[in-house]
């Protein structure tokens, strides 16, 4: 993992293999650098997470995903995070009921 603790023991995260994903506030992003050929088309596979406050030692996978390169992949990662960011709201949100 690449990240660094900031000012008051906050993680810090970087560009590089783990960061956290700029749209949203709960949602990390682990950067696979294996991309796979899927109808002949490169794709870069991202796994999305979260890393929740009140829980030690856990990580919440939220998401595991593939997009293709260029724009048209930014486009399909922005979607990708906004549900990876939904699927953790609907994860807090049952911790909250029980």
């Amino acid at each position: 993992m690449s990240y660094s603790t900031a000012p008051r023991g906050v993680p810090s995260y970087s560009k590089g293999v783990v960061c956290k994903a700029r749209s949203v506030h709960d949602v990390l992003e682990a950067r696979m650098e294996l991309t796979v050929n899927l109808d002949g088309e490169q794709r870069h596979l991202r796994l999305y997470f979260s890393e929740p406050d009140d829980e030690d030692r856990m990580l919440l996978s939220l998401s595991f995903r593939h997009k293709r390169g260029g724009i048209i992949g930014l486009e399909e990662q922005d979607e990708h995070i906004a549900v990876a960011q939904r699927r953790f709201e609907s994860w807090v949100q049952t911790r909250r009921a029980k």
